[in-house]
């Protein structure tokens, strides 16, 4: 007859620190404010932190951030499937259904989702990625853009094509 047992301290030690959340937050709300201003709200229905070599805040389940300007008002709001947040970097990545629409009743699609603020408070999103933005009478597409997190200006890396959308 054999036994085999596991002393628990000897497996828990070796697992990556990576594979397992140090801390699991349901129902997240975060707002960032700077200079007393609030500049964004983050919620997502579960958030996972993670340390060791790749400290990260993944939210498997889903992420909805309005972005606000200088008066509080909404300017524009990304949501996604999926997202995680490198801190130490300050970038999230936004994937799957990927959506950002702003003030003007634009909306961006696309597959994956690069947002970075800078130090100055200002804040950059970016993709290499198929985009689509749908203007009130257009469907814009491209590969890859950039723009103000607000997504006011937004540029195109490579433009494929418009298609204007006429309603009779």
């Amino acid at each position: 007859m054999w036994s085999c047992t596991n002393d628990l301290d000897q497996v828990m030690a070796s697992m990556d620190e990576q594979d397992r959340p140090v801390l699991v937050t349901h129902e997240l709300k975060l707002m960032y404010s700077d200079s007393g201003k609030i500049r964004f709200v983050m919620e997502a229905p579960l958030r996972e932190v993670f340390q060791g070599k790749d400290p990260r805040s993944e939210m498997p389940k889903g992420l909805t951030t309005r972005f606000l300007d200088e008066s509080g008002k909404e300017a524009s709001t990304l949501r996604a499937d999926s997202a995680v947040m490198y801190e130490k970097d300050n970038l999230v990545v936004a994937m799957g259904n990927v959506r950002v629409t702003n003030s003007f009743g634009e909306e961006l699609r696309t597959s994956i989702l690069y947002w970075r603020d800078n130090p100055d408070g200002e804040g950059l999103i970016y993709t290499d990625q198929l985009v689509e933005i749908k203007t009130k009478d257009k469907l814009l597409t491209g590969l890859g853009m950039t723009a103000d997190r607000d997504f006011s200006p937004y540029r195109f890396l490579v433009p494929t094509g418009t298609i204007y959308l006429h309603e009779e």
